[in-house]
């Protein structure tokens, strides 16, 4: 037995996106995916919260489960598409735009 006790798992606290706000993305999206048009099954967020990302319409977007994981695990090229995506909504829309 170790003298170290072994490092604890941190539990990630969830995101809490309220109901109108998660609403009207999939409003505004037709419960579709951004990138293939199946249903939309998550929200994700374009900057991602631990980088300071928030919770506004701007910074979400509806994707099916293959594509949210695959923008999970290639985050920095999906970012730019899934950016140029939300410029057709919110053409005005900055990179600042999506910080808190």
């Amino acid at each position: 037995m170790s003298k170290y006790p072994k490092p604890t798992k941190r539990r990630k606290k969830p995101i809490k996106i309220t109901k109108i706000i998660r609403d009207s993305v999939l409003t505004r999206d037709d419960n579709k995916c951004r990138l293939c048009d199946d249903v939309a099954v998550d929200l994700h967020h374009l900057l991602f919260k631990s980088l300071g990302g928030n919770n506004s319409s701007y910074n979400l977007i509806p994707l099916c489960r293959a594509h949210h994981e695959l923008a999970h695990k290639y985050q920095h090229k999906y970012f730019n598409i899934l950016f140029i995506t939300q410029l057709t909504h919110y053409p005005q829309l900055k990179k600042e735009d999506l910080k808190k």
